[in-house]
């Protein structure tokens, strides 16, 4: 029978608590604690062992935490931490890898998971513990050749019933500088809370936004059904809105639900598989399939297939690539090449330079570059750029 990575961080857990289990004494009084209460007892207690270098009783304290309740991640996390620190880097790498593939693990914490499995088997003494992160914050300024993603197309061919027409675009690609801010919060309930604006200095621009909350769905005490929805406005002034499902099974995550875009006459359903892989050396793989039905008036349904890799280049360098492929299930616009079918590639290449990626805080420097090819040239556009960015967790 095949042993699944998350089976292997579970018994290295189960392995570890045999010296915790066998000390313990088992309470027969009347009001005994309740397993959720003695974990948090031993948490808290794991925490101040910690915050004095006490790491063997702390290490013991975060077995007991595992011992009643198996899939706390909090608790995972610091366990991986502290023998990765003490040199037990089989252990902790099998922990920060059952989390990394566990898809309700919030997409915050999954950098930090990740720069921990890179420096695991190089790191040898013990440091102070970093405390669970409830929050993430993140700034960026950066500056681009195209940061309208305006055509690449000079002039745009119309299909009339009289003959071909050809009229000049007059907007071309401008480069501009952006400032973006997003800050997320993890609420005690398990809901998931995230903002984000962004801004950038071109006359026709207008700020864009986003407001996002997922959480576990009343009843379902697993956490495998979470309900999400999102609110937006795009940098052209259009707007997005969906609500919907989402059902998770280990790295594997499937979406449901419907959304609306007023301005482009567009709203229906869509469904998305999205499925995650993490390596023991820290990179981590994604790939998508989604299907977004129309029944509006405006561009088609259109199907979506894509890929996401980012590579560990060492503790401080990341290189992040996604490449994506859309296509219309029906004809665009009978305006254009005789209402022909849009095919479009999307790339998309960044390279990160964390200067501390264990910290709390830290900033990073990107350079990134992405280009989309069409058929139909209006939707070819391409864009390079250099950013700063701050991101902080507590």
């Amino acid at each position: 029978m095949k042993v699944t990575t998350l089976q292997k961080a579970r018994l290295a857990v189960a392995l570890l608590a045999l010296p915790c289990m066998a000390g313990v004494a088992v309470s027969h009084a009347q009001q005994a604690p309740t397993p959720a209460q003695e974990a948090a007892t031993a948490y808290t207690l794991a925490l101040r062992s910690m915050a004095q270098q006490e790491w063997t009783q702390a290490e013991l304290l975060l077995e007991r935490v595992l011992m009643f309740q198996p899939e706390n991640a909090e608790a995972m996390v610091q366990l991986a931490q502290l023998l990765a620190q003490r040199g037990r880097t089989e252990s902790a790498q099998a922990i920060i890898q059952a989390l990394l593939e566990d898809a309700r693990t919030p997409a915050p914490q999954r950098e930090r998971l990740q720069a921990l499995l890179v420096n695991a088997a190089t790191a040898h003494a013990p440091v102070p513990p970093i405390q669970p992160a409830r929050q993430w914050a993140e700034w960026t300024l950066g500056r681009g050749t195209n940061p309208l993603v305006t055509t690449q197309a000079r002039d745009i061919t119309l299909t009339l019933p009289g003959g071909n027409l050809t009229l000049p675009l007059t907007e071309t690609p401008r480069s501009g500088t952006y400032a973006s801010a997003w800050v997320a919060r993890l609420t005690s309930h398990g809901t998931l809370l995230q903002a984000q604006a962004q801004g950038v200095d071109l006359a026709q621009a207008h700020t864009a936004w986003r407001l996002a909350a997922q959480g576990g769905l009343p009843g379902v005490q697993d956490g495998a059904w979470q309900w999400q929805a999102q609110t937006q406005r795009l940098l052209d002034g259009t707007h997005r809105h969906h609500v919907g499902a989402i059902y998770m099974q280990g790295a594997t995550q499937w979406h449901l639900g419907a959304y609306s875009e007023p301005q482009a006459r567009r709203h229906g359903p869509y469904a998305r598989l999205l499925r995650h892989w993490a390596t023991p050396s820290g990179h981590q793989f994604q790939a998508w399939a989604e299907l977004e039905g129309n029944r509006g008036e405006g561009a088609p349904s259109l199907l979506r297939l894509g890929g996401q890799a980012m590579l560990a280049l060492g503790s401080h360098w990341q290189w992040q690539n996604q490449l994506q492929q859309h296509h219309d299930l029906s004809g665009y616009s009978v305006l254009l090449e005789n209402n022909k079918r849009r095919n479009i590639l999307t790339f998309n290449s960044a390279l990160e330079y964390q200067f501390t990626p264990l910290a709390p805080q830290g900033w990073a420097l990107r350079v990134y570059g992405a280009r989309r090819w069409s058929d139909i040239s209006l939707f070819a556009w391409k864009d390079a750029g250099a950013q700063i960015v701050w991101r902080g967790a507590w």
